[in-house]
């Protein structure tokens, strides 16, 4: 969860995972996601209205730019509540992303458990410098930064429940941050350079 001596916040929409690929691979495929951001800060701190995710699917014949590939992998998550990496078998997670501010502050905390093929997404759209931290978490965590081009830029691995350390990179901007059970980074080989994706559909969870 983030830090709150920050201001920041992260947003997203709740999403029952579904079989089908309408919503996501459907006509031209231009979605947009209406996105908001708490500011947490202080109790004064204004609510920010960013801009939304916009996902599209590249010309007909053309190769999707990293770019492209980064929003899309965003835009499956927030619709259809799957995430992965490219690089990675079996590094498919059915994730939640929160829809209110309660659920925003709260992450994961007061968590027993967390499934293995589980996650907490974090979206950040623009990107921006973020660090998390482990207040009333129960469970270990890995935290897995990616950067604009939706590429793993830092892992913290098993994050020590209820400590207050800040952690992530200080300096670089993060399109989002998936939290994961601690240790399943090592399992899954899940390395720096790893791309996100949207899984195809008979890969999903």
């Amino acid at each position: 969860m983030i830090r709150n001596d920050f201001a920041r916040g992260w947003i997203g929409r709740d999403f029952t995972p579904r079989r089908g690929a309408s919503g996501v691979f459907g006509g031209a495929f231009a979605l947009l996601l209406g996105l908001t951001t708490a500011a947490c800060a202080s109790p004064e701190a204004p609510i920010a209205v960013v801009t939304p995710i916009q996902a599209t699917v590249a010309a007909p014949n053309s190769e999707p730019t990293p770019e492209d590939q980064a929003r899309l992998a965003l835009a499956c998550a927030l619709e259809a509540g799957r995430f992965g990496f490219a690089e990675r078998e079996g590094a498919l997670f059915t994730v939640e992303i929160a829809a209110d501010r309660e659920s925003q502050n709260r992450g994961l905390m007061w968590r027993e458990s967390l499934a293995p093929d589980a996650g907490m997404l974090f979206i950040f759209d623009p990107p921006r410098q973020t660090q998390f931290w482990m207040k009333n978490t129960l469970i270990p965590l890995d935290m897995i930064f990616l950067d604009p081009l939706g590429r793993i830029q830092h892992i913290e691995r098993k994050a020590v429940p209820q400590t207050l350390e800040a952690r992530g990179p200080a300096q670089a901007v993060s399109s989002a941050v998936l939290e994961i059970a601690g240790g399943r980074a090592v399992e899954l080989g899940l390395e720096l350079g790893d791309r996100a994706l949207c899984p195809p559909v008979e890969d999903a969870l």
